[in-house]
């Protein structure tokens, strides 16, 4: 965390931003790491990897409608992989959107199917 706010000292820098927002992710330190995302984005605001890294501070905070506008505006962006679909339907299942969870858990699935073979075969 040190020398990422020491590359940011010396300049704005959007990997800095990002990435301390992840190590303070990975502290349970939700609140600061949605600051850190939230300034990585107002510094590349079409890097979807930054709106997900803060949908994920916001579910684990339990704010789920905004979790679910973030998991959404990256996957808009193109970062569209099987956990960000699990994990918006997770949210959507949590402010009783049912329907929503249902489609993203099952498009979660099909993407698993589709680009990973070994998890495929364990259900032949």
């Amino acid at each position: 965390i040190v020398d990422y706010s020491k590359a940011i000292d010396i300049g704005p820098f959007y990997s800095a931003y990002h990435n301390r927002a992840f190590v303070h992710f990975l502290f349970l330190e939700y609140e600061t790491s949605i600051l850190d995302y939230s300034k990585a984005i107002e510094l590349r605001p079409n890097n979807a990897k930054s709106y997900v890294g803060r949908a994920r501070c916001y579910s684990a905070m339990r704010k789920y409608e905004a979790g679910i506008k973030d998991f959404s505006d990256g996957i808009r962006l193109g970062l569209e992989e099987s956990d960000i679909f699990k994990e918006r339907g997770d949210c959507f299942k949590e402010t009783g959107e049912l329907e929503a969870a249902e489609i993203d858990h099952f498009a979660a699935v099909a993407m698993r199917i589709n680009n990973d073979e070994d998890w495929y075969r364990q259900f032949k």
